[in-house]
């Protein structure tokens, strides 16, 4: 916690029959309030196997195949191409195999006014980052799809059955779906992040329209329930809740997954995988399954092993270290009974050299004078951004999660300085502009997760690709 500034976390471990949960520090910095094992924290991404499970649950019903057609079974579904279109499976969506590229089109639900049918409407101007298949590529809009797709079948909503099938049943109180009940609710945490090496409070985020992607909010208690239905193969205390055939085609591999970075496990397992809602790879000798989670100022992650019937989940409520990592793997250690690692020590940030200065082109001016690059700049995808004159400066904003304060770089080029906390570790460093024959801005160029391009077309009509 010392090493990552964590001000409050939780733990569960699951090994046999026995839950253990464990809770440290407090709701917020410098605040009393302790966080306990009923404390409820958002673990965005932790998501992604309950709507793979809730599909198992439709699977198990006969109301869905693994192999349906997903244009079959939701009306208006539509990607980049008239055969992906029509080919993409129930499999294809909740594997991350559509070809669509990691993270492309997050813009569109991230502090966005867009519901979910609406970023699956705007989806299918994103164009293609691999082949359909073959090609692995990180998405939750897709898994919004998954969502919106168990929500034609039941002809009720994801959230809906998630809380009447699983949270109901496993008897998981604390969780929910619904940020209006969790900003309702007691004991919940506040997000952080570090900021200039200071810690830095942040609001709670809403991520109702990205819900079947990273909508959960949970608690460790309630997290053990789920480890407990997961480790005994889709039952909890002798009640059959999923199938144990459909449960398990969750966690069997469906993506390959590319060369992996970084210092965990996975990093040096020689075939990881991704199943449904799942990370799969070996690690001494056993199939490991792991998630983790990121949103505004808190993180997660869920580490079991099936086989050795252990599991692990540990809750944060800040955003950019790897606390929860270093305990997964230090309690993933001891739980199989392997020779201990400092995992603080490896995953721990080490002092490097400064970051080199992109390349810049010395003494350019601007083409335009700087009002000549305000206006409204439109996209099929993504709607519209604005660039605006503010203090004689640019500024660039679009919705309420990017928005850059531009000071210029080179040609018409500026540099961008994100307002965001959260949004400036990930969003692109440059704004660009593309001038026209005519001498006046034609194209607008940047980088939030993925690039994006907007057209200085004020009256920009979207067009079929």
């Amino acid at each position: 916690m010392q090493t990552w500034s964590v001000p409050g976390l939780s733990v569960v471990v699951v090994q046999g029959e026995g839950v253990q949960t464990f809770a440290y520090g407090a709701l917020e910095v410098g605040g009393d309030a302790p966080v306990d094992e009923h404390t409820r924290f958002p673990v965005a991404s932790l998501t992604k196997a309950f709507t793979a499970t809730s599909v198992a649950l439709l699977v198990d019903s006969g109301e869905l195949a693994w192999d349906d057609k997903v244009v079959d079974r939701l009306p208006g579904f539509q990607l980049y191409d008239p055969y992906v279109t029509a080919n993409v499976t129930v499999e294809d969506l909740l594997s991350h195999r559509t070809g669509l590229d990691g993270w492309a089109a997050d813009h569109l639900w991230q502090g966005s006014p867009y519901e979910r049918a609406e970023i699956l409407r705007r989806v299918r101007y994103q164009p293609a980052g691999g082949r359909f298949r073959d090609h692995f590529g990180y998405s939750n809009v897709m898994y919004i799809a998954a969502g919106e797709l168990v929500a034609a079948v039941t002809g009720s909503s994801w959230d809906a059955f998630v809380a009447e099938r699983l949270l109901g049943p496993l008897g998981m109180q604390d969780s929910t779906t619904s940020f209006a009940e969790l900003s309702a609710q007691g004991n919940v945490i506040t997000p952080h992040i570090v900021v200039d090496g200071e810690l830095v409070r942040m609001p709670l985020y809403d991520t109702d329209n990205v819900g079947p992607a990273a909508g959960l909010s949970t608690s460790a208690h309630d997290l053990g329930r789920w480890l407990q239905l997961q480790l005994a193969d889709g039952e909890l205390q002798g009640q059959r809740v999923v199938s144990q055939a459909s449960l398990r085609a969750t966690r069997s591999p469906h993506a390959a997954l590319p060369a992996q970075s970084g210092k965990g496990p996975m990093a040096t397992a020689p075939h990881p995988f991704y199943g449904m809602g799942w990370f799969g790879y070996d690690y001494q000798g056993q199939v490991v399954l792991q998630h983790g989670g990121m949103i505004d100022g808190a993180r997660a992650m869920v580490v079991m092993v099936p086989d050795a019937h252990v599991g692990v989940a540990v809750l944060t409520n800040e955003v950019l270290g790897q606390a929860q990592e270093a305990i997964a793997y230090d309690l993933l250690d001891q739980l199989l009974g392997v020779s201990p690692q400092d995992w603080v020590a490896q995953l721990a940030p080490k002092p490097g050299a400064e970051p080199e200065e992109p390349p810049r082109a010395r003494r350019t001016r601007p083409s335009l004078e700087l009002q000549g690059y305000a206006g409204t700049y439109s996209d099929a995808l993504s709607g519209d951004a604005e660039v605006r004159l503010e203090d004689g400066h640019l500024v660039f904003a679009y919705n309420a999660k990017y928005t850059a304060d531009l000071e210029h770089w080179h040609h018409d080029t500026f540099s961008a300085s994100w307002r965001d906390p959260w949004a400036a570790t990930w969003a692109g460093t440059f704004v660009s502009f593309e001038l026209d024959e005519a001498g006046e801005p034609a194209l607008l160029r940047t980088a939030f997760d993925y690039p994006v391009s907007f057209q200085a077309e004020p009256e920009a009509r979207e067009v079929e690709p």
